[in-house]
């Protein structure tokens, strides 16, 4: 007869871990603020239509550095939260495949490249993920190395 293994807690799932709705929010803004750039970029520089679609570029620049801001100072609450803001801030900057070497950078890199106010939430940010991830591993009674005795 083999011994009975312990009971585990169950986490409930009453809700989604709402890191998810600001990943798809700065995903969004970061297409949308892509896309400006290319209309705009295509145009003469104070043409009549440039000075429409660099408004709209300018919009779109604000917007993407909102969502950004809200993906490196919203604490995820689940383990599967952390894996995905930990796939989405490793993506490219502007989600897309940089040729040059200079402009490759990440999207959490391109925040430490950036001013005072992201580059703070950037350095901040593997204290937040570890600060999930220890709830997490007290919640399921594992012993993290860190807090090892």
């Amino acid at each position: 007869m083999s011994a009975k293994s312990p009971k585990r807690k169950v986490p409930r799932r009453s809700a989604t871990d709402p890191i998810f709705d600001v990943i798809t929010k700065h995903t969004e803004a970061t297409k949308a603020y892509g896309k400006a750039c290319r209309k705009s970029g295509a145009l003469r520089d104070y043409a009549p239509k440039w000075k429409a679609a660099h408004a709209v570029t300018l919009a779109a620049a604000k917007q993407e550095k909102n969502t950004l801001m809200n993906v490196l100072k919203r604490q995820p609450t689940t383990p599967a939260g952390v894996a995905a803001l930990l796939d989405h801030i490793s993506l490219p900057e502007f989600l897309e495949k940089e040729e040059r070497i200079e402009m490759r950078n990440s999207v959490l890199s391109g925040a430490l490249e950036a001013d005072d106010e992201y580059k703070a939430a950037a350095l901040d940010f593997p204290r937040r993920i570890a600060a999930t991830m220890g709830v997490a591993a007290e919640f399921w009674g594992i012993e993290m190395p860190c807090n090892a005795g």
